[in-house]
Formats: structure tokens, sequence, C-alpha cells
């Protein structure tokens, strides 16, 4: 869901140039969704999905919507510490390829820490071959193994990589002789072992390997150029191969071991020089100066100028288990590789290295921050000695090695006297160098005329070495960074020095004509003024472009309007020919509806005056029958009044009769009342009459006197009945 609302933004704003989307967490399924706006943003130029907890799936989207994008220039997908990592693996090789090969505006790729491996490294070096835009990729933490390695390094001759990193891979000694090899290591030197160099010992174990490996040979024959297995040559001069060198080609074979004898005289002149005497009269140096250079002379004539070099500027080896064979291979590239500025090649063993890295300095004009950042060995067995027993006495082969640093120290002293290399910047940080050997870095740097800065921070330097770098920067002008951290100098020497520094500083700035220091102003002022007018342009290209495709836009849609608009008109002409067919038929079917309406008409006219007279008769018929109703309803209202009249008189006699009814029903209930008192009272005496309730029994003047009697109560029940009546 957020993926879904950033595209809707990215819709909605089309002037986003940047987006970084990392530690987000989008999985697959928000790259996937990210992935369909893409193609679509033609004004973004950096993307970052780094730690999204991407596989191969969601990486796959990314690359295949890059295939339709001609904006975005830099690409990163890394792993970073603390976040969700990135996890690519062979299943991105191919589309790596693909993105290589179709993209001609992608110019940085950051897989750092995704793990791609051996197979997805050897589809990835495919696309370099043909690609031509891509100058920066970082391949460090990918697993990529010696044979991954390898094909990179197949592709470097081809590609226009200026910057590549392979840090933390694990290539070991034939990775590191492949780079070497590729970036233009002297030739191996047939039938040598034992402490020969790397690329003496390990190309006959590293090509049949690549020889072997159906990726390189077969399905991936675009590194090889077509002539068989990578790293191979059956005439010394294929496409991407650098300097091999074929036992059946005998004038090569002398003009390597020509080369070789050279080099051993002119590495041993150098390891003899001595930066004292360097650093004292000046007759007795130019003679050993000259000396010097007369040798490298003879080696330059002898190497092979005619290898195709890659266009690399900063290398990265880092941390890649390199040993002393592989490290000494990679710094004897540098004889002849004169294009790359910086090499990084900390974590690797350089014991033993003094030789080639001390005869490579003289020679290379191009190197300018070599970063060895060795490790010497023992190490952690010192560690060790030193947490236990204070009284422990150190291993043999450990004081040997303390002995060969400062043996190289020394060499490497006496290269800094020399003035036949620019080397600016040297960084032996954290490189455990005794006071013996700042000794001696400090009388070379007595001689030197080109160095600028140089790091000893976090070194075994103490008292002797502050002096003789108090000693070296009085004649030295031009050092005006002198790092000596963490180091056991005490502050009577570090204050000079930093006055020294000072004063170097205030020298260069001096140096500089008023009028140049005026025009170097100006230079910066017109330096910011052209990056904001560089700024600028960009913004007016990126508008420019915008307009030009939003006007190829409104083109497209103004032809495709055209064409639709052509398409209607043929349409609407087709219509309305039949609508003008339609209605010819339908006039004509008008004209005879009207014909018959006419007669319809004609005979409706008659039948019209006929029910006119019928409508005529009954209006009068209606209107004799309203008077007749309105007479009518007269005597209806006049019946209704005497109606209510009667039936009020009606209600009073109701009334009346009412009344008589109730008054009777009083009267009624009185004689019966009357009545069963008297039955009651004839009950009662019914045994002192004669005859009982038999008449005939009785005697007649019983019966008179029971008249008597009975008339008697009579008029005394009435009057009694009467009375209560009238008290009622």
């Amino acid at each position: 869901e957020s993926a879904k609302g950033v595209c809707l933004a990215l819709a909605m704003s089309p002037r986003f140039t940047s987006l970084n989307l990392s530690n987000n967490s989008l999985g697959d399924a928000g790259a996937t969704t990210l992935s369909k706006a893409i193609p679509k943003l033609n004004s973004l130029v950096h993307l970052d999905l780094a730690a999204n907890d991407l596989n191969h799936r969601g990486a796959n989207a990314i690359f295949a919507a890059l295939l339709s994008n001609q904006s975005v220039t830099s690409l990163d997908l890394s792993s970073k510490t603390g976040g969700l990592r990135n996890h690519l693996c062979k299943h991105n090789g191919y589309p790596l390829e693909c993105l290589m090969l179709r993209n001609p505006v992608l110019a940085k790729l950051s897989l750092q820490g995704t793990g791609l491996g051996t197979e997805g490294s050897i589809g990835l070096a495919r696309g370099l071959v043909a690609n031509r835009s891509l100058l920066t990729l970082d391949l460090a933490g990918c697993d990529l193994g010696a044979r991954g390695a390898a094909a990179i390094a197949e592709a470097l001759a081809d590609s226009c990589l200026e910057e590549l990193n392979l840090s933390d891979n694990r290539i070991g000694d034939e990775g590191l002789v492949a780079i070497a090899v590729r970036i233009g290591a002297p030739p191996p030197e047939p039938g040598q072992s034992g402490t020969a160099p790397l690329q003496m010992q390990l190309q006959s174990q590293l090509r049949p390997k690549l020889a072997n490996s159906s990726t390189l040979d077969g399905s991936s024959n675009i590194l090889n150029g077509g002539n068989g297995p990578a790293g191979s040559s059956s005439s010394g001069a294929n496409n991407g191969t650098t300097g091999s060198i074929n036992p059946a080609n005998e004038p090569g074979l002398e003009s390597a071991v020509k080369y070789r004898e050279h080099l051993h005289v002119a590495r041993g002149s150098v390891l003899e020089l001595n930066p004292t005497v360097l650093a004292g009269k000046s007759g007795a140096r130019d003679e050993t100066i000259a000396m010097v250079k007369a040798k490298f002379e003879k080696v330059a004539a002898a190497m092979d100028r005619s290898i195709p070099l890659p266009k690399l500027k900063v290398l990265s080896l880092a941390n890649n288990g390199g040993s002393v064979l592989g490290v000494s291979c990679v710094e004897e590239a540098l004889h002849i590789n004169d294009r790359l500025n910086k090499l990084i090649l900390d974590g690797c063993d350089h014991r033993g290295t003094v030789r080639s890295l001390v005869g490579a300095l003289p020679m290379n004009r191009a190197l300018k921050a070599p970063q060895p950042g060795f490790e010497p060995p023992g190490k952690r067995r010192l560690r060790r000695a030193r947490e236990g027993s204070p009284t422990q006495q150190l291993p043999r082969d450990l004081e040997s090695s303390w002995q060969r640093l400062r043996m190289a120290a020394q060499a490497l002293g006496a290269v800094l006297s020399l003035t036949t290399h620019r080397l600016r910047t040297l960084n032996l940080s954290s490189c455990h160098l005794k006071d013996d050997a700042g000794v001696c870095i400090a009388q070379g740097l007595a001689a030197n005329k080109s160095l600028e800065i140089l790091l000893l921070r976090d070194n075994g330097l103490r008292e002797r070495s502050g002096r003789a770098f108090v000693d070296a920067m009085r004649r030295h002008t031009l050092l005006t960074t002198l790092n000596l951290e963490l180091n056991s100098i005490d502050c009577r020497f570090l204050m000079p020095i930093a006055q020294f520094l000072d004063r170097n500083a205030k020298l260069r700035e001096r140096a500089k004509p008023d009028q140049y220091r005026r025009r170097i102003v100006e230079l910066e002022g017109c330096k910011k003024e052209v990056e904001a007018l560089s700024g600028a342009l960009q913004q007016i290209d990126e508008r420019r472009t915008e307009s030009l495709q939003q006007k190829q836009e409104v083109q497209q849609e103004l032809d495709r309007a055209k064409s639709d608009a052509k398409v209607r008109g043929d349409f609407l002409e087709n219509r309305l020919d039949q609508a003008r067919r339609q209605r010819m038929k339908v006039e004509e079917e008008v004209a005879v509806f009207e014909e018959k309406v006419r007669k319809v008409t004609s005979e409706g006219e008659y039948d019209v005056s006929q029910l006119l007279n019928r409508i005529y008769g009954v209006d009068d018929r209606i209107k004799q029958h309203e008077r007749h109703i309105h007479q009518s309803k007269g005597k209806l209202e006049t019946f209704e009044a005497d109606a209510v009249k009667a039936l009020a008189t009606a209600k009073e006699e109701l009334e009346k009769a009412e009344k008589a009814r109730n008054s009777a029903a009083l009267l009624t209930a009185a004689a019966q009342r009357n009545l069963d008192s008297y039955l009651a009272s004839m009950k009662s005496i019914e045994g002192t009459i004669s005859g009982a309730s038999n008449p005939r029994k009785r005697f007649v003047e019983g019966q008179k006197k029971e008249r008597n009697g009975s008339k008697g109560r009579r008029a005394r029940s009435a009057g009694g009945d009467d009375s209560r009546a009238g008290s009622k």
C-alpha cells in the first residue's frame, strides 16, 4: 500500500529527480508495484532501494522496469548495516545482463552485500562487455569467489568502468591473479615455482578451472571473444586478453624473460638504496638516482605497451583473503597500468610484497593514493604474547617479521627519495611500524619532492622518529599534512612539526603569484557560478527534455487525432450517404401518408359535423336536466326543512311517550310488588281460611268475612302503596 502511495505521488508530480526508499521493508510486492511506475518517470535520476528485503523477483522487476527508463543513472540495491538485506542470486544474472546491454544511461550500480554469487556475476559480466555507460560498480560482499572475480576481470578491457569495488568476496589468490592479469600484470615466467610471483604459479591453475566451467566457456562465450575459454588465446592478442604468453611464441617468451631480468635488477637497486646517501650530498645522490633511473628505463623498454588496459581509476580488493602471491601480482600490475589512481588492498597479506611495491612505485606515473593497509604477520600472536606473561619471549618468526618490516620501511624510504614518480598521498596508518621504520621513512621524506600527504596514524613511532621527522621537515617544503596521532612521540617534536606544516602551507600559498592568486579566486568564483549555472542548465535541459517529450507526445496525439478524424470523417460520410438514401425513402413514404391523411381528413370533417350536431343536442338535454336537477334540489331542500320540523315534533312526542312509558313501567312495577305482597299474605293466611286454596270448599259465611277482610286489607294496602308512591 505504501508503494502504491509513492507511485501515486510520483505520477502527480513528475519533477522528482531522486527517490530514496532505503530501509523501508518494501519486499518483492512493493518493488513490483514500484516497477510499474518507473518506466514513466522521465525526470528520475537516482533510485535508492537499499535494505528493503528484496529477493530475486523484486530485483528482476526493477531491472525490467529500467529497460524502458532512459533517465535513471544511479541504482542502489545494496544491503546496509542494521537494515533488512536484499538477497540476489543466480536468477538475477540474465536480467542484469539484459540491463547492461539495453540501458544506455545507467552510470552507477551498487549491489553491495546482496550475495549475488558466482553465476549472477557471470551474467553481469556478459552485459559489461557491451555496456558503454556504467562507470561505477560496487560488488562488495557479493560472494563472487574466484570464478566470479575472473568473469568480471574478463569484461574489464571492453567495459567503461572507472570505479570497481570487489571487497569482501573471498576471491583468494586465483581471483587476484585473474584481475591482476587484466589490469596489466607482467606476463608469467614459464617453469618458475616456489617463491615466484603469483602470476607464475597460479595462471596454470586458474585457466583450467575457467576452461572447465560451462558458464564461462559455453553459454557465456561473449566473455571469451568467441575464441574458447576465458583467459586463454591461441594467438596471444585476442579481444579481452592482456599479455598472455603462448609457449609456442618464442619471440614473446624471450621478451618476457628479458623483462624479468631487467625487473629483477631494478628491484635490487631500489632495495639497496640508502636514504642517508640520498639525503646527503647532491653529487652522490644524483649519481645514485641516475643509476636507478637507467635500470628502470631498461625495464620500461622491455615492457609490452600494446596490452589493452581497462579504464579503471579506483579499484578496491580489500579483505579477499589474498596471500603474498596474489597481492604481489596485483602490485606488479602497477608497472604498466598508468590509469589506476587508487588501489585498496586492506586486509591482505603483504609479507614479502615490498619487492613488488617498491619496484612498481618508481615506474608508475598515475598512482596518487596507494592504500596497502597491511597488517604485519604475527599480529594476533603478538597480542596474545602481550596479554600473557610480560617476560615471555617472542617467537622467532615474529621477530623475523618485524625485521622484514624494517627492511620494507627502509626500502620504502628509499623510494620516497626518488623523484621519478608523482606520489602525492601515502597512507601507512595502523601498519605497526616501529621507530626504525619511522626513521627510514623520515630520511626518505627529506629528499622527496612530490609527497603532500603522509598518514602514519596508530603506529609504534617514538622519540627517534619524531626527531627524524623534525629534521626532515626542515628541508621538505611540500608536505602539508602529516598525521602522527596515536603514536608515542613527544609534544616537543609534534609542535615543531606542526609549525613546519603551517610554514609549508604558507609557502605553498606564497609561491603563487598575486596575479595567479587573484586569478584563482576569480576561478573559484567562476567555478561556483559554473556550478550554479550547470545546475540551472541541467534544470533547463531537464525542462527542455520534458518539453520535447511533451511536444512529441502532443505531436503523437495530434497525429493520432488526425488519423482518427480521417477515419471518423470517412465513417460519417458513409453514414451521410446512407442517411440521404433513407431520407428519400422516408419522403416517399411521407407523401403516401399525406394523401391518406387528406382522405381521412375529408371523411373526418363530415363525421365531426355530425358529432357536433349530436353534441349540441346533448348540451341542450344537459341544460334541461340541469334545470330539472335545480328544481329537484329546491324541492329537496324544502322537503328536508319540513322533515326536520316533523322530526323535531316527532322527537318531542317520542320524549313524551318515553316519559309516559317510564311512568307506566313504574306503575307496573308497583302493581307487581303489590301483587307479590298480596300473594305472600295470602299464603301466610291460607291455613286460617276455610277451604284453603280451593274456593269450592269455602263456606259462604267465611267467604263473606274473608271478602270483607280482604277488602279492608286491600284498601289498607292500596293506601300504603299510595303513600309509598307519594313519598317516592
